[in-house]
C-alpha cells in the first residue's frame, strides 16, 4: 500500500541502528535471542536453517526493500540464521518500535501482516513446485520469481537477472544438486530461454512462464478494508 508522509516517518524512526555486513557474514545466528527485525536496504541475505545432524538448508533469498527475521518473532530464539550473500546494509528495528508501530499506526501493523501472508503463499508455491514440478519447471520458477521481486523492488530492467549466487545455494533451495541445476541451465539456454553473462542472465519470459506450473499470483493493493489514511 502506499505510505503516507506520517507512516514514512514512522518507518525511518523505527530503525535504531544501521548495520553493514560483508559478502558471506552472518546478520545473526539460529538460536541467539531475538531482538530486533531488520529492514534490509541494500545487498542480498539468505535465511537458512540447521538439521540436528549439522546439514544447513537455505530456504529464502531476500533483496533490498525484504524485512528480515519476521518468522523468529514466534519463538523464543531465532528459528533461521540470516547470511550476507552479498555485501549488504540493514536497517535494525528493535520489537519496542515494532509494538509501536503496531500501537500508533494500525496501517502499518495491517500492512506487515498482508506482507506475512505473502510470504506464506510464496512458502506454499515453493513446497509445490518442489514436490510436484521438474527440476527445469523449478528453476523457471525460481529464476521468474527472483526476477519479478527484483523489478518490483525497482533493483532491475524487465528481462534482466543479476543473480549473484552460486549453483550449490540454487540448489539446496531448489531439491536438487549443484550438478543438475548446471545441468538445467545449460537446457534453458539450448531452448533459448535463457543466456548468460557471468552471473547476470538474460530472460525469455514468457518461455520461462510457460514452464511454470503454478498459477500467477494477484496480490491485492490498497485493500478497501484497511483504514483510510489520516495525514
Amino acid at each position: 500500500m502506499a505510505l503516507t508522509s506520517r507512516e514514512q516517518e514512522a518507518v525511518r524512526a523505527s530503525a535504531t541502528e544501521t548495520l553493514r555486513c560483508k559478502r558471506r557474514s552472518t546478520l545473526r545466528h539460529e538460536g541467539a535471542a531475538v531482538q530486533h527485525i531488520y529492514l534490509l536496504t541494500e545487498g542480498w541475505v539468505a535465511s537458512s536453517m540447521t538439521l540436528k545432524d549439522g546439514a544447513r538448508q537455505f530456504f529464502k533469498v531476500h533483496i533490498p526493500g525484504d524485512v528480515l527475521g519476521a518468522p523468529s518473532l514466534a519463538n523464543i530464539s531465532a528459528v533461521e540464521t540470516l547470511t550476507a550473500i552479498t555485501d549488504c546494509t540493514v536497517k535494525c528495528v528493535p520489537l519496542s518500535r515494532l509494538a509501536d508501530i503496531f500501537a500508533e499506526h494500525p496501517r502499518l501493523g495491517m500492512s506487515l501482516f498482508l506482507s506475512a501472508n505473502k510470504e506464506r503463499v510464496a512458502l506454499m508455491d515453493m513446497l509445490a513446485a518442489v514436490g510436484r514440478m521438474s527440476a527445469v519447471g523449478r528453476l523457471a520458477r525460481f529464476l521468474i520469481d527472483l526476477h519479478d521481486r527484483l523489478l518490483h523492488a525497482g533493483q532491475t530492467e524487465a528481462g534482466w537477472l543479476p543473480i549473484p549466487m552460486t549453483q550449490e545455494m540454487i540448489a539446496d533451495l531448489l531439491g536438487l544438486t549443484a550438478v543438475h541445476v548446471n545441468r538445467m541451465l545449460h537446457e534453458l539456454e539450448g531452448r533459448s530461454l535463457l543466456r548468460r553473462h557471468g552471473r547476470d542472465f538474460i530472460l525469455d519470459l514468457a518461455g520461462l512462464r510457460a514452464l511454470d506450473m503454478i498459477a500467477l499470483r494477484t496480490y491485492v493493493q490498497e485493500p478497501l478494508w484497511l483504514p483510510s489514511t489520516q495525514g
